[in-house]
């Protein structure tokens, strides 16, 4: 039975709450798990008990929100975490880091950012979170699932996004679709700023075909299993009516999400020195300016959720390469990484600041 030690910030909301949902239903699934103000008894040597729950666990999963980042506990709790997995031979505890609303421009210590370097990561933003990563802790755990039925974690009042193209037309032509862009934007940008990022937004969400169709030429040159199988699975994806960001409500902004997918999957594979940055024959600088804007207009939550599935199609890949691929993040000046476009550095490009003149205007449209 896996042994499974959650760590998490006490007292703060959602962070209680959630580990005890999770303790609740891993234990239900037959496994063994941790929380300490469930599982330590009354009297009992609180340290020590830590510190041998912390040695026997297999799993130790790692709530990251706000308040836990700034624990002093729960960051000892990780480096103590961290060093097991390397003095030990099974590599246990695995650790599974879980953001939990944590903003995305946080600042993570140093300390922290280190022991999670390189170790990939899930999000939860709602209920509807828990059963996923639930499900994926107990797969991992275990090799089945069982948690089936919505967990709740929170009362779930966050009104509905207003949707600021829903009297746009859809199914429109080349032209008309930049036209659409252009139109838009106009109600916060003029020229040549107008100009520019309605060209810059065309270019990624047009090029992003040529970007699949060099990713799929690619595959069959090397007879990759693992290349044909991620393009099919975003050729899926692209002719979905129904996907996270759907043309049939968001007329050409509906193409961002699909573009998106594309893009960044590929420059990962650049990042990562597995594909050359010319191969793709795409303007990357005007991709990378453009990808910071893109998730400007993409919810948050359907950004996470593209971010898991390219995190998957990656996956297949790794396993193709013997799980040497490791996609290299680029680190920030506050010691964050961040991951797939960033800010460009595989290809040389140094960011400028234009899509940051943009995130007020386009986040007052979504109000």
């Amino acid at each position: 039975m896996a042994k499974i030690f959650i760590s998490y910030k006490s007292e703060s909301h959602p962070d209680t709450q959630l580990a005890h949902v999770f303790h609740t239903h891993l234990k239900k699934a037959g496994l063994e798990p941790f929380v300490a103000e469930v599982d330590i008894r009354l009297g009992e040597n609180w340290d020590k008990r830590i510190e041998q729950e912390l040695k026997d666990c297999d799993y130790f999963i790692l709530l990251m929100s706000e308040n836990a980042i700034a624990s002093e506990m729960v960051v000892e709790e990780v480096r103590r975490a961290k060093d097991l997995n390397k003095q030990s031979s099974t590599k246990k505890p695995l650790i599974l880091p879980i953001h939990v609303k944590l903003p995305k421009n946080v600042q993570i210590s140093y300390d922290l950012s280190g022991y999670l370097n390189k170790i990939q990561k899930r999000f939860w933003e709602t209920d509807d979170d828990t059963t996923i990563i639930l499900n994926e802790i107990i797969s991992i755990a275990t090799g089945k699932k069982v948690v089936t039925e919505n967990l709740p974690v929170q009362n779930n009042n966050t009104p509905e996004v207003k949707n600021p193209f829903a009297n746009h037309p859809v199914n429109l032509n080349i032209h008309d679709e930049k036209q659409q862009l252009r139109q838009h934007l106009s109600s916060f940008l003029v020229p040549p700023q107008l100009d520019q990022i309605t060209e810059m937004l065309f270019y990624y969400i047009t090029s992003a075909n040529q970007v699949l169709i060099m990713f799929e030429q690619l595959s069959n040159q090397y007879n990759s299993a693992a290349g044909r199988a991620v393009v099919n699975e975003l050729r899926i994806y692209l002719n979905n009516p129904n996907d996270l960001f759907p043309e049939s409500q968001y007329g050409v902004y509906g193409k961002m999400d699909d573009a998106w997918i594309i893009h960044n999957t590929a420059y990962t594979l650049v990042q990562a020195g597995i594909v050359n940055a010319q191969y793709f024959g795409v303007d990357w600088n005007m991709l990378i300016a453009a990808n910071q804007i893109v998730v400007q207009y993409l919810p948050q939550q359907v950004t996470i959720q593209l971010n898991t599935m390219m995190m998957n199609l990656l996956g297949i890949i790794a396993q193709e390469t013997g799980n040497n691929f490791m996609a290299s993040f680029t680190q920030t000046a506050n010691n964050q990484y961040q991951p797939n476009m960033g800010n460009g550095q595989a290809v040389g490009y140094n960011e400028n600041n234009l899509y940051q003149q943009l995130a007020n205007g386009i986040a007052q449209i979504f109000s």
